[in-house]
């Protein structure tokens, strides 16, 4: 049966009750630049992939150099996947790049990336049970958080201890107006453990129980953000039959193309344990309407899913993949939109009594693999635990790529994260992190005795650094050497002034500036004086905001805006897209000028979802259409901007 769900080595833990910070070089905040998207919820993006397409300074050159440079002690054990804004204001201390990070006592931090300091902290409710799945039995924050960028001060969603949504400032962890929505959980009974997720105006939270104690009803639920309610909700075992839990750190993945969720769900606390759409893979539509769902056939001590389902596509597959771990030990993959024709394959993987084969894999669409962290050897043989590659070919069909076997053998382990060429997980009650190369699997990184617990969760690499959450009650911010502090911007003269003007920018740590930007807008021909002095120009398409200076160390933004005055702005352009193809959900970033304020953005005459990353930036989701070429399209109030070149859709 089910009662146990972590497991994860609930011994004794001494953890401090209060937030202490060490004394450590600051990290860099990174290369991507101001607007930059960061890492905004679960695994990167709604499929739930773990994968980081932006990030340019961590990456196999120098991932084995990764030292320490900070760690937050936040007092209590971390399951969920800490998040990342950048760029946010924090009245009176300027423009940071911020971590939110939750525990099990129920506090949620946010926490300046650079440092480590701790920038504000609310509680969030927590509830002390009989559960030993968290080592004191409290639950508080299980899953992490989302980071909303579409209002001008930014909100970090979170489901608290308490048993309510939360709707925070990203600056100042104000609850935001209409919010909390109350009673979406019962937190005597019913926790949740998975990321929140969002999707056109809606969030998804998933809940499940402590140690599967009864009462409790497992489901899928829909928060309409405008009217602060619960919309709908998705009860695998019935709202009449106990059980039925979602228990997946990545909470549901969403299709960005289609708006349908996927879940896998726990058992039903009645015979069969398979009962209604427990124990299964299901498919909903946005509204959480039932589209298919398939119980794949499972033995094994515990046999249900602990997991949330990923969604990739291989290049030449044609249709988007849906790949579950299941606690019996097997991988199962669907057609998405065909589950109630069953798995298209299945693989043995871990031991078949092994209840710790949860989490989910990676994706990484450069080297057309998925990383899968492993808990056990295979009772099949083939697999053994560490972490295992597997290469998905033209024909949907996933195989052994290579596979390192580290760690403990037996154990509950974080799900990977990749990103520019490096695959990253943890190896549970070992306490190492380690990191791969993501195309060979040669080891190139392995944290050794610095993390002094338990590592679960899922790790985090952004802007440079990698963050991991460990059950010592620490946050570990790892960042490659030779990675100096980033540069500050103090001030700059004069205030304002039309496309052309001389700016004078002073700060610190200017030496080896790449990068100067007007609110997002690069200077081409700026120019580094001294490591205390640039001389720059308001470029042309510059629009009011602040002044960013990038080094190989990070970016620095400067506290007020610079004022464009005599037309700086105008018109919208589009001066190039990434990747020039791919399917329905791929992620595009178009790069151009004037885009702030935008209100469409279509491939041919298709709308597709979209975020402003800045006013030269948008990252945009390709829309369902026909196969074939079509051109992308910016629309803001100053006009209608159109691509020279064809997206080739397939």
């Amino acid at each position: 049966m089910s009662a146990r769900r972590l497991r994860m080595l609930a011994a004794a833990l001494a953890l401090a009750g209060s937030v202490t910070l060490a004394a450590l070089p600051a990290a860099g905040s990174g290369g991507n630049g101001p607007g930059a998207v960061g890492w905004p919820t679960y695994g990167f993006d709604l499929q739930r992939t773990g994968y980081n397409p932006t990030e340019t300074v961590l990456g196999s050159a120098n991932a084995g150099s990764l030292r320490l440079r900070w760690t937050a002690a936040l007092g209590d054990v971390m399951i969920a996947q800490a998040v990342e804004a950048e760029s946010v204001y924090i009245p009176g201390r300027g423009t940071k790049n911020v971590v939110y990070e939750g525990t099990e006592h129920g506090d949620f931090y946010a926490l300046d990336a650079a440092t480590g300091q701790v920038l504000w902290q609310k509680n969030l409710g927590s509830e002390q049970t009989s559960c030993e799945d968290m080592p004191d039995g409290v639950f508080g924050v299980g899953g992490a958080a989302v980071v909303d960028r579409t209002t001008a001060a930014g909100v970090v969603y979170v489901a608290g201890g308490d048993g309510a949504v939360h709707a925070l400032s990203l600056a100042s962890g104000q609850e935001q107006p209409g919010w909390p929505v109350r009673n979406v959980f019962d937190p005597r009974q019913e926790h949740v453990y998975g990321g929140l997720n969002e999707r056109a105006g809606k969030l998804y939270v998933t809940v499940a129980s402590h140690c599967d104690f009864v009462p409790y009803h497992g489901r899928v639920s829909e928060i309409d953000i405008a009217t602060r309610t619960v919309q709908a909700s998705f009860y695998p075992a019935t709202p009449d039959v106990d059980g039925g839990g979602v228990w997946g750190p990545g909470g549901a993945s969403i299709d960005p193309a289609t708006g349908h969720v996927f879940a896998a769900t726990g058992n039903a606390l009645t015979d069969p344990e398979y009962y209604f759409h427990s124990n299964s893979v299901v498919e909903l539509d946005a509204s959480l309407n039932l589209v298919g769902a398939n119980y794949p056939g499972l033995t094994g001590v515990d046999v249900d899913f602990g997991a949330t389902p990923i969604l990739y596509r291989p290049a030449g597959c044609p249709t988007t993949q849906v790949a579950a771990k299941n606690k019996s030990g097997v991988l199962v993959v669907y057609d998405e939109g065909a589950l109630d024709a069953g798995y298209t394959q299945r693989l043995q993987m871990a031991d078949v009594n092994d209840y710790q084969f949860n989490g989910i894999p990676a994706w990484d669409p450069v080297t057309n693999m998925l990383y899968v962290s492993n808990s056990s050897d295979s009772s099949a043989g083939t697999y053994f635990h560490g972490l295992v590659a597997l290469h998905a070919g033209a024909d949907c069909q996933l195989s052994l790529a290579w596979q390192q076997t580290v760690g403990p053998n037996s154990t509950s382990v974080s799900p990977p994260t990749v990103a520019n060429g490096v695959v990253y997980y943890g190896d549970g009650f070992g306490n190492t992190e380690r990191a791969f190369d993501a195309a060979t699997g040669a080891q190139l990184w392995s944290s050794g005795s610095t993390i002094g617990g338990g590592v679960y969760a899922a790790p985090t690499v952004v802007d440079g650094m990698l963050l991991v959450p460990a059950w010592d009650g620490k946050l570990y911010a790892f960042a490659p050497s030779g990675a100096g502090s980033p540069p500050t911007v103090s001030s700059f003269s004069p205030a304002s002034g039309p496309v052309g003007t001389a700016v004078d920018i002073r700060g610190t740590g200017f030496t080896g500036a790449t990068r100067v930007t007007f609110n997002g807008v690069a200077d081409p021909g700026f120019v580094v004086n001294s490591a205390t002095d640039i001389s720059a120009h308001v470029p042309a398409g510059a629009t009011t905001g602040r002044i960013a200076v990038t080094t190989p160390s990070g970016t620095g933004t400067s506290a007020s805006s610079f004022t464009v005055t005599g037309g700086g702005g105008g018109a919208p352009t589009i001066t190039s897209f990434s990747p020039v193809s791919g399917h329905a959900g791929t992620r595009v970033t178009i790069t151009g000028t004037n885009f702030t304020g935008a209100t469409s953005v279509k491939l041919g005459a298709t709308p597709a979802p979209f975020a402003v990353s800045s006013s030269t930036v948008i990252v945009a989701t390709a829309p369902s259409a026909r196969t074939g070429a079509y051109r992308w399209s910016v629309t803001t109030p100053s006009g209608t901007a159109v691509s020279r070149r064809f997206f080739y859709l397939f």
